[in-house]
């Protein structure tokens, strides 16, 4: 976690895509530091969401 505080904010409002797995916490978190990215779920964490429930 203490690597990406590095970066400037300004830096950091640059990235435009970050790839998560549905781990809740983590949104919160990319949000805090790229607040300017969208967040993609992982295709491997989305199938195994969507077999468990079937």
């Amino acid at each position: 976690m203490l690597y990406f505080p590095q970066f400037s904010l300004s830096i950091r409002k640059t990235v435009k895509y970050t790839v998560c797995d549905r781990y809740a916490p983590h949104f919160s978190l990319v949000k805090k530091l790229f607040p300017m990215a969208q967040i993609i779920l992982d295709r491997f964490h989305n199938v195994q969401h969507i077999s468990r429930y079937f």
